[in-house]
């Protein structure tokens, strides 16, 4: 008697899904780097009862809640993205950019 040997079926090739050149992932990446982003820096908040609300006056003082060496907040889009110095950069205001959110952090903060 012949012993039968049994052949496993063939699998079919795994293919990996096609990975974008360098080249390729740039040129789509150029399709959305003129979308233009809102921009928004929060130097600090507080918390006003109605009575305060209408009762502020021009020359009135609002405390935050930051102290003045404190990070101020950027956000894009209303997404924190990063924190900054706050800087006078001629007759304007201007942000120096301190640390940049991870994504890891930015995702908890949506979360919680």
């Amino acid at each position: 008697m012949q012993a039968q040997t049994q052949t496993e079926p063939e699998k079919p090739e795994e293919k990996e899904p096609p990975r974008e050149t360098h080249e390729e992932f740039s040129k789509e990446l150029e399709r959305i780097l003129d979308i233009p982003l809102s921009i928004t820096v929060v130097i600090g908040t507080t918390t006003l009862t109605i009575k305060e609300l209408l009762g502020l006056r021009p020359g009135s003082v609002v405390s935050l809640d930051e102290s003045i060496n404190s990070f101020v907040s950027v956000y894009a889009n209303g997404r924190l993205i990063a924190k900054a110095e706050l800087m006078v950069v001629g007759d304007n205001f201007g942000i120096r950019i301190a640390e940049i959110i991870e994504k890891e952090e930015r995702v908890k903060s949506l979360a919680g």
